[in-house]
């Protein structure tokens, strides 16, 4: 714990402003600066901050944070091998559609079909539509994804002159590296991590694409489930961290959010077409129209919210504080704009289908609170 107090005191005494006056004690850190007075309280159970003035709160916390995720900053470079049989090569492409524009056609088509048909046989068509046409995107993505049975993941810090060296290397030997990453030394590392993760879920079946963008997204179907992860979450996780976001996508298979979330898309067209027949063609119907798209809308935000959440505590289950780290390292520079424009930050919480990252990660941490 003291090493948590020093390290919010060293990013404090950066950021408080002036000559901030620092105490450290064995359980507790006071900081008093231009900014306002911050105390800092670490105990077995977690840490608490109470504060003067809200920045003062606001530095405090983002101070913790980076303490939890501070062996982000060790590594600048990592190659990534995905191994379907004796030996590690590059992951695949991505897929070659964009699969939340592949979605796109299942909300605007059916509309349209209202628009041409009677009420009956809109609802009919437009329900199969939707169903037909996720389970077609659905199987499409998890049988081009190609199935990984374990990924290498090399690491290093390369120092900034030989950087573009170090980029140009690995383009040309690839191959080299994965099979032996001792050849990393020679072009200047300071820091070498070499991981091989076993990929394997109940849920689902674990695919890989090649994609600098962290990202892992569950793809359920009848009998073939299936979990898309990018290389670059590899690069910014380590092993623990990648089981707690592989973890996060298994709750939303396991929870079924993929078909409650079918289930009311389904739901609100049978609305859709119930308006679009039963208002008056005025202008008192347009305004009953556009309220309710605005409150669909609404509606499909907070649940998928509330989806991300349920998913969280799943993923929670294994380490709390495993997650937290795996958040902030995904967020970080999403969490310091939260931090330093937090009153915005309600307004982009309404059109995000994920909650604000600060608020997941403070949901992960059971013990973390601010008086």
């Amino acid at each position: 714990m003291r090493e948590l107090l020093a390290h919010v005191a060293g990013f404090l005494r950066d950021l408080a402003g002036g000559e901030a006056e620092i105490h450290i004690d064995d359980g507790s850190l006071i900081v008093i600066g231009d900014r306002g007075e911050a105390s800092v309280r670490a105990s077995p159970d977690g840490v608490r901050v109470t504060c003067t003035r809200r920045i003062m709160c606001r530095l405090a916390e983002l101070a913790i944070y980076d303490y939890l995720a501070r062996d982000r900053a060790m590594y600048n470079l990592a190659v990534v091998g995905v191994s379907t049989g004796s030996e590690y090569a590059d992951a695949p492409a991505s897929l070659p559609i964009n699969v939340n524009a592949a979605l796109v056609p299942l909300v605007v088509l059916p509309f349209l079909m209202a628009l041409f048909m009677g009420p009956l046989y809109a609802t009919l068509a437009g329900t199969a539509l939707i169903v037909l046409g996720y389970l077609a995107v659905a199987y499409y993505v998890s049988h081009r994804c190609t199935y990984a049975r374990a990924v290498r993941v090399v690491k290093a810090y390369i120092p900034q002159e030989r950087l573009e060296e170090a980029r140009s290397y690995i383009r040309r030997r690839k191959r080299d590296i994965l099979a032996n990453p001792d050849l990393m030394w020679g072009l200047g590392a300071r820091n070498l991590s070499v991981d091989d993760v076993e990929l394997s879920s109940r849920a689902a079946r674990i695919c890989v694409v090649s994609d600098r963008t962290p990202n892992a997204v569950a793809v359920a179907a009848p009998l073939r489930n299936a979990v898309v992860v990018t290389s670059g979450l590899f690069a910014y996780l380590d092993r623990s961290e990648l089981w707690a976001v592989l973890r996060h996508e298994e709750g939303h298979l396991r929870h079924r959010h993929t078909y409650k979330l079918l289930a009311l898309a389904i739901a609100e067209y049978v609305t859709r077409v119930s308006l679009i027949f039963g208002v008056p063609k005025s202008y008192i119907g347009a305004v009953l129209v556009g309220m309710y798209l605005l409150g669909v809308f609404l509606t499909f935000v907070a649940v998928s919210q509330l989806f991300e959440l349920e998913a969280d505590r799943y993923a929670a289950r294994g380490s709390r504080l495993v997650l937290a780290r795996a958040l902030i390292k995904l967020g970080w520079n999403s969490i310091v704009e939260e931090k330093m424009f937090g009153r915005w930050n309600v307004l982009r919480s309404i059109k995000d289908n994920h909650p604000s990252m600060e608020y997941r990660v403070r949901k992960a941490l059971a013990g973390y609170a601010r008086a």
